[in-house]
């Protein structure tokens, strides 16, 4: 249950910014992840709460694990440089062991605060809605006037705000949606009355429903069970743009590498295996106990860098063409609409296809995704 908030009635959106700040403060992390298994129970059942709870526990314990053999193995060369130091009056190779398995070991537990934090953050989101319907109702209750388009724009900087601080950043048109959504529930608290005719509150109700269209069919081209289809789009593309040449260098970036990075990690964990048995079941050679930390790192940082590779390269340029493709479709069926409604479609199309381009192999300019004009 929500507390009740004082609300100045000439700072509305200070009790609001209030309230996000509370529900996403660092210094209750604990309480956020608490929240963040709570929201996937309730709305997507306890498989589901039971997985993200799960996967949290596991990537944590692989984590500080692994970490902890590296901060082992840089105290044990550390001190068997102090001791070759005293004894020969020289400096060992084992300080740069120690150096480079502390700053692993550090890198990685930063890493992964970073990460959790942004899977939170992706439920965090998601709870927007409930935030704000509190608020709402505190604002009714103290009948303090709001202007609802003045609200809308708010929310939907807000919405973008949070979506940059996410695992994964939602389109510009997913989040049209959940604003809208928003705006609705707030509607069917009797708080909020028609928008204004021409506003963007009133000009994303108009659209909402090729919205819906966009970003259902958008959703189906870009699933992993559409990939080889987005391979092939986004490789046609950089042979459009670029040639045979452009076409070489994707391939090479976005396949070849991959694989190596891939081999590369397979190499790391097979090698892990009769290491781990020679340093914890024969105790030998405790000097490796830094690479039994590292060597599971460098399997994981390999595996990562080929997934990023590989959809920046290839898979990133075909989701572009494809997005352009679903907007297209939709395109025509706006021309005969207002002329505020078509800006209004064309400017969150382009906004929505300039983010897909920003993360493109190749550069793009705006004549490359923007929408032809009708």
């Amino acid at each position: 249950m929500s507390h009740s908030l004082t609300i100045d009635s000439t700072k509305p959106f200070s009790a609001l910014n209030e309230r996000l700040h509370a529900s996403t403060d660092g210094r209750f992390w604990l309480g956020r992840l608490w929240q963040t298994v709570k929201t996937s129970w309730q709305d997507q059942g306890a498989v589901k709460a039971a997985g993200v709870l799960s996967g949290y526990t596991a990537v944590k314990a692989y984590t500080c694990f692994f970490a902890y053999l590296c901060l082992e193995g840089a105290y044990r060369s550390f001190e068997e440089a102090s001791i070759a130091y005293r004894e020969e009056g020289h400096v060992t190779r084992e300080l740069g062991d120690a150096g480079g398995w502390t700053s692993l070991a550090m890198f990685s537990l930063f890493a992964l605060g970073a990460t959790l934090t942004q899977c939170i953050r992706e439920f965090e989101y998601d709870d927007i809605k409930r935030i704000c319907n509190d608020w709402y109702e505190e604002v009714g209750k103290q009948e303090i006037i709001v202007d609802r388009e003045e609200f809308y724009a708010h929310l939907c900087k807000i919405l973008s705000n949070f979506s940059a601080q996410c695992l994964s950043q939602k389109s510009i048109v997913s989040q049209r949606l959940t604003a809208l959504e928003i705006m609705q529930s707030l509607n069917d608290l009797n708080y909020a009355g028609d928008a204004a005719e021409g506003s963007e509150l009133h000009l994303d109700r108009e659209l909402k429903r090729f919205y819906l269209l966009v970003h259902a069919e958008r959703t189906n081209k870009v699933a992993f069970a559409n990939y080889f289809e987005r391979l092939k789009t986004g490789l046609r593309a950089v042979k459009a743009q670029q040639g045979i040449w452009g076409q070489f260098k994707a391939i090479s970036t976005g396949v070849a590498c991959p694989i190596i990075f891939t081999a590369n990690s397979l190499l790391s964990y097979i090698g892990e295996v009769p290491l781990m048995k020679q340093v914890f079941g024969q105790r030998e050679d405790l000097l490796s106990t830094g690479h039994a930390g590292e060597w599971p790192f460098n399997g994981a940082e390999s595996a990562l860098a080929a997934v990023v590779l590989h959809k920046w390269a290839c898979l990133n340029e075909g989701d572009l063409v494809l997005s352009k493709q679903v907007f297209d479709k939709q395109h025509p069926l706006i021309a005969g609409a207002k002329p505020e409604v078509i800006k209004r479609w064309r400017d969150t199309a382009n906004s929505d296809l300039q983010y897909l381009a920003s993360n493109c192999f190749l550069p793009k300019n705006p004549c490359d995704y923007e929408l032809d004009p009708q």
